[in-house]
């Protein structure tokens, strides 16, 4: 999440990165990031929800939630999406294509 956070996106090389996981940056807001497990969105399963709670300095709580997470089949990732996918997982492993 705090990866997500700063670079406001997320990559499979960005995460696995030991050296990053570090970095104070990324230290500071891991500090700040709480994931709590939620027994009545894993009651749901298969189906994939997800609930994104945020609380701001001076007391503000963003909430937004999702009913079908991205890639499922209630809400698919586009044909770009999947390549740009599965590029960012493959490419540390099998080098990119010329």
């Amino acid at each position: 999440m705090a990866v997500m956070l700063i670079d406001r996106t997320v990559s499979f090389a960005a995460t696995h990165d030991t050296a990053r996981m570090q970095d104070p940056k990324i230290l500071r807001v891991r500090s700040k990031v709480v994931l709590t497990p939620d027994a009545q969105l894993e009651a749901l399963y298969p189906k994939r929800e997800a609930i994104v709670e945020i609380t701001l300095a001076d007391g503000t709580v963003l909430t937004e939630r999702v009913e079908a997470v991205r890639g499922t089949p209630d809400n698919p990732m586009t044909q770009d999406e999947v390549i740009n996918k599965s590029r960012d997982l493959m490419i540390p492993f099998v080098g990119s294509a010329a």
